[in-house]
């Protein structure tokens, strides 16, 4: 689940290299300090994933994923 869950996110990403790269620098974070703090790391994982996904959507479209 969470392997598709990066390839969708990959492939949401793929005409902006940049701000991938820049999510697996965060999801490379996110890992390091729910490692260090105990908190579980494959919520760590999917949330630094996310946190850019709707970045470049309207707050209707935004909305909309959270539903």
């Amino acid at each position: 689940m969470i392997e598709q869950i990066f390839e969708d996110v990959k492939e949401k990403f793929k005409d902006k290299p940049k701000r991938f790269t820049h999510t697996l620098g965060v999801i490379k974070t996110a890992v390091s300090l729910s490692l260090r703090y105990g908190i579980d790391s494959d919520k760590a994982y999917l949330a630094a994933l996310f946190h850019d996904y709707t970045k470049y959507e309207t707050v209707d479209e935004q909305t909309k994923v959270l539903s």
